[in-house]
């Protein structure tokens, strides 16, 4: 169990691991990365490969045990730079 604030870890490759305290989340089984956790919260990163406009089963995992599993809608983004002139482009 996180007792206080712990930061997601980096592997030897430069990846967020996928268990942090010996906790994991879980879309359709595919591990998320942990960006962040606390006694009450997990911040995770859905696995590119989850498909946008189905309901994933999210679980959350304890020393590999479940703990707790939810269903989730997925949608499709779009992600983008904020810039000040909203071009997407460097003032640099």
């Amino acid at each position: 169990m996180v007792t206080s604030s712990t930061a997601g870890q980096v592997d030897s490759s430069g990846k967020v691991t996928a268990s942090l305290a010996g906790m994991q989340v879980t879309f359709d089984g595919v591990p998320a990365p942990i960006m962040y956790a606390t006694a009450n919260r997990i911040n995770a990163v859905v696995p590119s490969g989850v498909t946008p406009g189905v309901t994933t089963t999210m679980r959350v995992l304890k020393n590999t045990t479940q703990v707790g599993s939810l269903g989730v809608g997925v949608y499709a983004t779009a992600p983008a730079l904020a810039t000040s002139d909203s071009s997407g482009n460097c003032p640099c």
